[in-house]
């Protein structure tokens, strides 16, 4: 196992002051070096500046936001709140005010953005994903679900949608356009609690991360097949696949990222395990710079950060 250094350095803590409690999800505007942190507990959405390495302001009026989007053709801000449905889209360029808001009933969650389509993907609910336009931010369609989505994924050239329905112990595959699901993929037998999912446009696959038992399975898009399935760290919420040096990067609750080689399929193994702290189970992999990035939340007296682990 290579040494963690060489994989992923640490090059900067950057404090969020007054954010208390769950941190959820991540986006990044990287022309600008902006990030958004959803601030879950605090309801907030928490505005970082990372060329300076400080937060520069804290939006409020949310109610337990979960996912976040910037989209930087519109230059503007997509916040899905778990606490009452609501979407809110903000116009980054006039200081986050808000343009436009749907409800939905309950449970907005993570968002998506399909390149093809110029289209915003939301999870929602007790089981659909809405699909808006990104420019108007209207809803155009939607795709119902057995059950509520977690992480999701799209292949857009493949025109597939991967999402994770842990209540379903499934994963369902959906065509978006035609707004149907064409094929279900159970669980493998004994393995459960499926939330966190990142794919590989080029060599079509599907990677998942299970927390009963923590285990990473890959699976073939076109098929489902599995590949691969091996140990991972406990409690993952968030996994990204980085196309240019093939890994993968877990970032689980329980204190650590663990770095996969993804190189062949059905040879996925791990090589570094990253101490991180416990509960810091969100964040982003920045593909332009080459930074992952882990929210912490603020615990045994520590203030709440964010771990900024520059790429080797």
């Amino acid at each position: 196992m290579d040494a963690p250094a060489v994989l992923l350095t640490l090059v900067a803590t950057i404090p969020l002051p007054g954010v208390d409690g769950r941190i959820d999800h991540l986006s990044a505007d990287p022309k600008r070096n902006r990030l958004f942190v959803a601030a879950l507990a605090n309801n907030t959405v928490e505005v970082v500046d990372l060329k300076a390495g400080q937060r520069i302001r804290s939006l409020g009026g949310f109610e337990k936001p979960q996912g976040v989007l910037f989209l930087p053709k519109n230059n503007r801000l997509v916040v899905a709140n778990g606490g009452n449905g609501r979407v809110d889209v903000l116009d980054a360029a006039a200081g986050y005010v808000p343009l436009t808001r749907l409800h939905f009933k309950s449970d907005a969650d993570n968002i998506r953005f399909d390149p093809f389509t110029d289209e915003v993907l939301i999870g929602h609910g007790d089981g659909a994903v809405a699909i808006l336009d990104a420019g108007t931010g209207i809803e155009r369609r939607h795709i119902s679900l057995p059950a509520h989505p977690e992480s999701f994924q799209l292949l857009p050239q493949e025109r597939l949608l991967f999402i994770n329905l842990p209540e379903a112990a499934e994963i369902a595959v959906a065509d978006p356009d035609r707004m149907q699901i064409v094929s279900h993929w159970p669980n493998p037998e004994g393995q459960s609690t499926n939330h966190a999912m990142a794919v590989d446009p080029e060599q079509g696959r599907v990677f998942v991360a299970y927390r009963t038992p923590a285990r990473l399975a890959t699976l073939q898009a076109k098929s489902g097949k599995m590949l691969s399935n091996i140990e991972l760290c406990g409690d993952s919420d968030d996994l990204f696949y980085d196309l240019k040096f093939k890994r993968l990067y877990s970032i689980c609750g329980d204190g650590f990222v663990d770095v996969f080689d993804a190189g062949s399929p059905g040879k996925e193994r791990r090589i570094a395990r990253i101490s991180t702290a416990p509960h810091a189970r969100t964040g982003l992999f920045v593909r332009e710079s080459g930074r992952l990035i882990v929210a912490v939340p603020a615990q045994g007296g520590r203030k709440a950060r964010l771990l900024v682990f520059k790429r080797s």
